[in-house]
């Protein structure tokens, strides 16, 4: 038996079933894949999600990750090209380099100009294509912009006609709302798809296994959307407006799992802003649940909410002030008091929470050194007034999204974004604290393909068959005649002009 043999069965036995697949294949044959590894693949909702949709629509349906064999599914060792429909979700732009790698270690030609009639179809979704779907457009038949849910019916019924003709499928396809068929450009924007009663679609853990980045964790979407004001993120703009999920619906959701797992992670981009956050967390401590929560925002962190989860198991909590400096975070439009950030550590701390991470962020409009050594003045400040919390701390680059208020920003050199992250990582260095330093080679690559056009197809393709690193993706640029810095310049034009996301705002 081979290494990934051996892999694959240990994976799939770890695994415990929440719900069975309903899908036998009297639709078809799907492989259902996330670019990344297993483990960060199965910590993902979308993908749990569409795999219930694609089974209870009738597809058999496989799973295939870079691991632990590339090019093959994880549940019968299937070739990529065995398949009558290949669906993607895309989550982070530097995955896209794993997608020529996947697909032609699976006997599927990358470039969509490449395949035939014979060859599966491809659609890829995702917060990464619904931003901008362009560099991916070269390789995909299908892309959809947006959430899939309000048109799931009459998408899968065209999906389902790829058994039989993949032509048919496309055309029946490109009718529906929310699906860019790059082969036909568009005459309009393609207009964001939006599920409106959340409650009717369970977005929830299929399955829960110790292999996964969340170990054994039931993880279940809490709301969509968010009210916050932040200028940076993508977030607001791309799953606007806010939509709490009703506290009974995540009851029903939730109870079942507990049979199989104590372990519960709430998700969502505005979890804080959920209106009965506090009694959900109460009601699934008392019934015996370890709770766990993305990141909250500071001023809701409540002495209360705090005992809670540290009476559910929690250990970890995760805020992000982003500047250690009021007044920038008013300018970037999160306007959080210093004493609501001090408020919250005394609160973790007296609560038992034994760590909080903290994220801060450089290379935003208007700071200056004074800003980014706030960072370090705050964090020693939390350290005064609750000194037995571990502090752990990330400081990221800012990467100027499509379709936020700083879409046409610059980005600064690699050079000058290290020297402005040193600068933070010294001052803390000087409190004996620690500091997880994001790249800022990862940020202008996340940059390039959030910005970039149909141009950086083919890039993204041989950047991939070179193995996909920051040397590999640079090379192929040049060879294309592009440079990954000129994308850092503001943009002329916007190429991911394809998307109206703004276009369906209530």
């Amino acid at each position: 038996m081979s290494p990934s043999q051996t892999d694959r069965r240990r994976l799939l036995a770890a695994e415990r079933y929440l719900w069975t697949p309903a899908g036998r294949g009297e639709t078809g044959h799907a492989a259902l894949i996330f670019p990344n590894s297993y483990a960060v693949g199965m910590s993902s909702l979308a993908l749990h999600t569409l795999w219930r949709l694609l089974s209870e629509a009738g597809w058999e349906v496989d799973r295939a990750f870079l691991d632990p064999q590339r090019g093959y599914s994880l549940e019968h060792e299937a070739r990529l090209s065995d398949f009558d429909l290949l669906a993607f979700t895309c989550a982070y732009e530097l995955d896209y380099l794993h997608l020529a790698p996947l697909l032609e270690g699976g006997g599927v030609p990358a470039l969509r100009a490449d395949r035939g009639p014979r060859d599966p179809l491809l659609i890829a979704g995702g917060p990464g294509v619904t931003q901008n779907p362009e560099p991916l457009a070269p390789l995909f038949d299908l892309l959809f912009i947006g959430e899939v849910e309000p048109v799931w019916e009459e998408l899968q019924a065209a999906l389902a006609r790829s058994a039989e003709s993949k032509q048919a499928a496309l055309e029946a396809a490109a009718e529906i709302p929310g699906v860019y068929r790059p082969d036909e450009p568009p005459e309009e924007p393609v207009t964001r798809q939006v599920l409106r009663e959340v409650n009717l679609f369970p977005s929830a853990s299929v399955v829960v296994t110790p292999e996964t980045e969340l170990s054994d964790m039931f993880l279940v979407e809490v709301g969509r959307g968010c009210p916050q004001t932040c200028e940076f993120c993508l977030a607001r703009q791309i799953y606007h407006p806010f939509r709490p999920r009703s506290r009974d619906n995540l009851l029903e959701t939730i109870r079942p799992a507990l049979a199989v797992t104590p372990r519960v992670g709430l998700l969502g981009a505005a979890l804080s802003d959920h209106p009965h956050l506090l009694e959900l967390c109460e009601t699934l401590v008392a019934e015996g649940a370890q709770v766990s929560t993305s990141s909250l925002r500071v001023d809701a962190l409540t002495p209360r909410l705090a005992q809670v989860l540290a009476a559910g198991g929690a250990r970890t909590l995760t805020l992000a002030p982003e500047t250690g400096n009021e007044s920038l975070r008013r300018r970037i439009g999160k306007p959080i008091a210093q004493e609501h950030i001090l408020a919250a550590a005394r609160a973790a701390e007296e609560a038992g929470i034994a760590t909080l991470k903290l994220y801060f962020m450089v290379a935003l409009p208007e700071e200056t050194e004074e800003d980014r050594l706030a960072i370090a003045e705050l964090v020693g400040e939390l350290r005064e007034v609750a000194p037995r919390l571990r502090l752990e701390v990330g400081v990221s680059p800012l990467v100027p999204k499509p379709h936020t208020p700083w879409e046409g920003l610059a980005m600064p050199p690699v050079a000058e974004i290290r020297r402005r992250s040193a600068q933070v990582r010294r001052a803390l260095g000087k409190l004996g604290i620690a500091s997880d330093i994001g790249s800022a080679r990862g940020g202008l690559v996340e940059t390039a393909l959030s910005r970039g056009g149909q141009e950086l197809g083919p890039v993204l393709v041989e950047a991939g068959r070179r193995g996909g690193d920051f040397a590999a993706l640079r090379g192929a640029c040049r060879e294309a005649g592009l440079r990954l810095e000129d994308y850092a310049e503001a943009p002329e034009g916007k190429p991911w002009k394809v998307v109206g996301v703004r276009g369906c705002r209530d």
